[in-house]
Order: C-alpha cells, then sequence, then structure tokens
C-alpha cells in the first residue's frame, strides 16, 4: 500500500475462488513468439443482486504493509516452448461502492486495480 491511507481490499481467502474471480480475469498468458493467448478461466460467480459487496469480502491493508497472493491454476493443455509474458490483474471494486461507503472507521475502500507482469521462458 503506497497510499497514505489505510484501505481495505479485495481477501481472496475470505471471498472465495469463485467471487474473487468474477472482479478478476485471473492468470493470462501471452506467448511471444506464436503469438497465443492462454486464459486460466476459473469458474467466477458474482454476488446476487449484482451490485452488492461486503465488508467480510475486505482486509485491512495498513499504508506502507503489502499482502502476497497465492493461487493455483490448472493449465488443461501443456504449453508450447516459447516465451511468454504472465499477467495478472488485481481488482477493487468499480461501481458497487457509493460514495457514503467509502469511507469506513479504519480506512478506505480501495477502488483501484493493479496489473503485475512476469516474464517466462518454457523450454
Amino acid at each position: 500500500n503506497h497510499d497514505e491511507s489505510d484501505l481495505y481490499v479485495f481477501d481472496y481467502s475470505k471471498m472465495g475462488t469463485s467471487l474473487f474471480h468474477y472482479y478478476t480475469n485471473g492468470l493470462i498468458l501471452v506467448n511471444k513468439d506464436q503469438p497465443e493467448f492462454i486464459y486460466c478461466i476459473i469458474d467466477a460467480q458474482g454476488p446476487v443482486p449484482i451490485d452488492t459487496w461486503k465488508m467480510e469480502w475486505l482486509t485491512l491493508l495498513k499504508s506502507g504493509e503489502s499482502i502476497r497472493l497465492n493461487i493455483d491454476y490448472t493449465i488443461e493443455n501443456q504449453l508450447k516452448k516459447g516465451n511468454y509474458i504472465a499477467y495478472f490483474t488485481f481488482p477493487g471494486f468499480d461501481f458497487q461502492i457509493s460514495k457514503d461507503d467509502l469511507n469506513q472507521a479504519e480506512g478506505r475502500i480501495w477502488l483501484g486495480k493493479v496489473t503485475g507482469s512476469k516474464k517466462i521462458t518454457i523450454q
């Protein structure tokens, strides 16, 4: 958290796989040599009704703190040899939070998103 404020962010372990993956596309691998896109798709299930949310899904991330997220993805077909870039976007809420709900007692609900990438070589 590079913000000066403490932020409430999605907590994968509290939300569960299906709900968390409703908000993110999951892992995407791009084969730079082919080109080819591989999506590690998880069956996502949004909240009902769609515009609802719960504080229980969130964890308070204090200013200067970080979190580590470990998710195991199954890739159905063996990857071809080549150079890949792996992308993952860690999301925040898009439209569910009202202006009145944004600031909570201990921090603010984060509305941003961060995309990480890493180069991978499959031999």
